[in-house]
């Protein structure tokens, strides 16, 4: 093979590499099976790692997710690595921002109604927000640089917001998912709330953490 074909294709090779980021350890793997009915888990490392507390909150977590077309991020690898960010009061109202190397959308809606009040429509609504590929890795920068991949699944505080807000985070690489949940502890001056908050902010959201 002529060296000039040799060396276009280690090129490609090396571009297609370049496309996953490196991440510091931690996270979980990707189920390699799913028993019938775990599809609905959102949070389906957790499963056998919550304590009864949290159960019921982490085995319902798909109401949150379901009505908005968001996929179950933890059990398989997503066609691009994909980050999002979830946002919700004691009420429902919330907001998610998914975001990967080419695009960000943020959602805004309150799908427990649809459970809690019984009611037949959910409307949200969707924005857009243009990332370039530098601005993506500045975000990607600050979430490595948090702490995020080594803080344990949930973080939680002495004394809880009067409106009883919650936030998470996950991750879904090329083969770990990740996720760090949040019950909100104003006011948060972590690392890692910060970056979090650099997400809402990049997507001209009024949210504070």
């Amino acid at each position: 093979m002529p060296a000039k074909y040799v060396i276009l294709i280690f090129s490609i090779f090396i571009v297609c590499c370049r496309e996953s980021s490196t991440y510091p350890e931690g996270g979980y793997a990707y189920p390699k099976t799913i028993a019938a009915g775990d599809s609905n888990l959102y949070f389906y490392q957790l499963k056998d790692i919550s304590s009864k507390e949290d159960a019921l909150l982490y085995r319902t977590a798909w109401r949150y997710y379901k009505p908005f077309n968001e996929p179950n991020l933890s059990i398989q690898q997503q066609p691009k690595e994909t980050f999002r960010l979830s946002y919700f009061d004691a009420f429902g109202n919330g907001m998610i921002i998914t975001f990967n190397k080419d695009s960000m959308v943020v959602k805004r809606g309150n799908p427990l109604i649809l459970y809690d009040r019984k009611v037949e429509k959910f409307s949200s609504i969707t924005t857009l927000v243009p990332i370039t590929k530098s601005q993506y890795n500045s975000l990607i920068h600050d979430i490595n640089s948090s702490g995020f991949w080594s803080l344990s699944h949930k973080i939680t505080c002495s004394q809880i917001g009067t409106d009883g807000y919650g936030f998470w985070l996950e991750a879904n690489t090329r083969d770990r998912y990740k996720i760090v949940i949040v019950h909100g502890c104003p006011p948060n001056t972590s690392t890692f709330t910060k970056a979090c908050q650099q997400i809402i902010d990049f997507a001209k959201q009024d949210k504070k953490l």
